[in-house]
């Protein structure tokens, strides 16, 4: 019967030691970077946005196309109203230790001076059973002119364009500066746990912001013209050579022809049938 040294048997224990160590070493490794994982996913749900305003409060489907000619496409897109930022969020694929990989989810933050458009799909399924869709397509004001001068901001195109009439909505913010109400204590706490996260609020005031907009008509060689202070009269002889017809037209409109709705319907009626 053959019989193992001392010496030999104290290799064999230090091997297997090392082995067992070293398993045990890559299975809390990958344990470690699993839970970092999961407390990142964790964290990106409740990050907090240093904006208050947004065109829609949550993320929605959308492209984005860059001047440098890149695209991406069908990402959830938020506008950022109150630093004129573009956020999108892209999920990538991430190769772990061991073989193992996760998604791993990628907000970047885009000034909108960097983007030639953007567009928007606004999923509205506040009505039971009912679920529509509408298309908001948001263009860089540079590539037009107002006044014979290239336009500076973000305008969503709502009809036309691209040789046509086309009408130009310009979002902007409305601040108002609110004081809180020191003789009414309940309000005044509701009030300060409301708007207390926002920057800029102090224990004094507080504020809120309203999305406007105001109304541009643009021509076929991409003239901006803003409607704000156009009378009727005005506003047809933009329609070179169809003044009378669309005179005529504007005093059938049964909207405000200055509205978002009465200005499309405007420009789509010159388009479908004098372009």
């Amino acid at each position: 019967m053959k019989t193992l040294s001392l010496f030999t048997l104290l290799i064999c224990s230090f091997i297997a030691s090392d082995i067992f160590a070293q398993k045990s070493k890559k299975q809390k490794k990958e344990k470690t970077l699993i839970t970092e994982a999961q407390d990142d996913i964790e964290k990106q749900g409740t990050f907090e946005r240093d904006s208050s305003v947004f065109y829609f409060d949550s993320w929605m489907n959308g492209n984005v196309w860059y001047k440098s000619g890149k695209v991406v496409k069908d990402v959830p897109v938020l506008f950022d109203l109150e630093h004129d930022q573009v956020e999108i969020m892209e999920v990538y694929p991430q190769q772990m230790y061991g073989g193992l990989e996760m998604m791993d989810t990628v907000i970047k933050v885009i000034e909108v001076s960097d983007l030639k458009q953007f567009s928007i799909t606004f999923v509205d399924d506040s009505e039971k059973n009912i679920t529509s869709t509408s298309e908001f397509l948001f263009v860089n004001g540079d590539q037009f002119t107002r006044e014979g001068v290239p336009a500076i901001g973000i305008y969503q195109l709502t009809t036309g364009g691209n040789g046509e009439m086309g009408i130009l909505a310009y979002p902007y913010l409305l601040k108002t500066t609110h004081m809180y109400n020191s003789f009414d204590r309940d309000r005044n706490r509701e009030q300060r746990q409301r708007y207390s996260n926002y920057a800029m609020n102090n224990p004094e005031t507080y504020y809120t912001y309203d999305l406007k907009e105001r109304y541009y008509l643009l021509t076929p060689t991409n003239e901006m013209i803003p409607v704000e202070n156009l009378k009727k009269k005005t506003l047809v002889k933009e329609f070179v050579g169809r003044e009378e017809e669309m005179k005529e037209y504007l005093s059938d409109l049964k909207i405000y022809y200055k509205s978002k709705e009465g200005l499309s319907q405007l420009v789509n009626y010159y388009n479908n049938y004098f372009k």
